[in-house]
């Protein structure tokens, strides 16, 4: 099977599709061939023996592609786990590092060539099957494994049960995540939460070419990141009963990587039927995205489910009010007195929707709440600043790089004490 997947890349090659990884197929697969694949490979995946090489030097072989979204929430927690890392000084290997832009060099640059015993796969765990199957059980035995995952549903599907034999252990971003994992998986399943910054600088609108003389809405999305759960027509259908077609605000749609889901672009343009409404349908690095969030006067996502919610956490350290699904991963970080949750219902999916199966439960947002929040920060806007302020002083205090290093370390040495000779 992992000739086929090979032969499928060379294909992908062949016709100058994106092939710089073995994750990077995806987009050009329909639903049923990928998970037509996840039941193969799966199958194929058997135990490892577990028995760790003590020999190999405590240090960390880090597997990641930081191309996948590099400037959004997955890859920005891939560059800062590998940042905390070497702040606490623990030598890595960055074994699976593509070239890209927003990449910074200097996680590159002090890398080094050595076999580590402990393997850090931050890669989710459907792609992990398929890393299993191209780069062999050689990389995976005789190592302690544990993989930095992200899941958004408060269900696992069983399709991926057969994961847990190649791991020792699961990290994860958000207690929602974690109690959703623990609840499927046969190994240890612990919340690593990552490293929020601030922007250290102010940003100006016209960098954006945005006015200065209106109230700005700004929820930013990824296609990728898969356009149903990230729910940004909910977001213009709740701006729109809010506000109509008021000449004093403007609400920012910021998308990325649309070329790829013609459907689903299609889908947000037809909702914005608003001179009051833009979409931004470009890339930007980590940074400039942070530049964006920086100059807007409220974030607002009405996502079905979140595996944490890092652009709601970099809002919020950000001192901007945010209204968001009281749902999912961000409620590690949102709370009655930080942040405006909007209330809503749980449903099941009405088909497969990516690696989320058909009958999982996400959420329903409710429009006409979401729309009084938004309408309330716009007129008490004092108060809702004062509000953003608890939200920015939580995202300092529980995830600045101290604390989540310590997490890291104490975790790191149970871990060699667990397996010392």
């Amino acid at each position: 099977m992992a000739k086929i997947l090979k032969l499928i890349i060379n294909i992908l090659k062949l016709f100058g599709l994106p092939h710089r990884s073995p994750v990077l197929f995806y987009p050009v697969l329909n639903n049923s061939l990928r998970t037509f694949f996840d039941k193969q490979f799966n199958k194929q995946i058997t135990p490892l023996s577990h028995s760790i090489d003590k020999k190999l030097p405590f240090k960390i072989n880090y597997y990641t592609d930081m191309s996948v979204h590099s400037s959004g929430g997955t890859g920005t927690g891939s560059n800062q786990l590998a940042r905390v890392l070497i702040n606490l000084n623990i030598p890595i290997h960055n074994c699976f590092v593509q070239t890209h832009a927003s990449i910074p060099t200097n996680l590159t640059q002090k890398a080094s060539s050595f076999d580590g015993i402990i393997n850090i796969f931050h890669i989710n765990l459907r792609q992990l099957i398929y890393f299993y199957h191209l780069i062999g059980r050689k990389t995976f035995q005789n190592h302690y494994n544990i993989a930095y995952v992200y899941w958004e549903l408060e269900s696992l599907p069983k399709l991926w049960n057969n994961i847990f034999l190649l791991l020792d252990e699961i990290w994860t971003p958000s207690e929602f995540s974690r109690r959703a994992i623990a609840s499927q998986s046969t190994i240890p399943v612990f919340t690593i939460p990552p490293v929020i910054e601030s922007l250290q600088h102010d940003s100006e609108r016209r960098r954006f070419d945005l006015p200065d003389d209106k109230f700005i809405f700004l929820f930013t999305f990824d296609f990728q990141s898969y356009f149903d759960r990230k729910n940004s027509t909910a977001v213009v259908a709740a701006f729109c009963k809010a506000f109509g077609n008021n000449s004093n605000l403007l609400l920012v749609i910021k998308c990325a990587n649309s070329a790829r889901y013609p459907i689903e672009k299609k889908a947000l343009l037809r909702a914005v039927r608003q001179t009051n409404i833009r979409v931004l349908d470009t890339t930007y690095s980590h940074e400039e995205s942070k530049r964006l969030i920086n100059v807007c006067d409220c974030y607002t996502s009405l996502h079905r489910a979140e595996g944490f919610g890092f652009t709601i956490a970099e809002a919020m350290a950000a001192k901007k009010p945010v209204i968001v699904t009281g749902y999912s991963g961000n409620m590690d970080f949102t709370h009655d007195d930080n942040a405006y949750l909007v209330k809503y219902k749980l449903v099941p999916l009405k088909k497969n929707i990516g690696p989320y199966p058909e009958g999982f439960l996400w959420a329903d947002p409710d429009l006409r709440h979401a729309a009084e929040l938004m309408r309330f920060v716009y007129d008490h806007y004092d108060k809702a600043k004062e509000k953003a302020s608890y939200g920015a002083k939580f995202i300092e205090t529980y995830y600045n790089s101290s604390r989540v290093g310590m997490l890291i370390k104490e975790r790191l040495n149970a871990i060699y004490q667990s397996i010392q000779p």
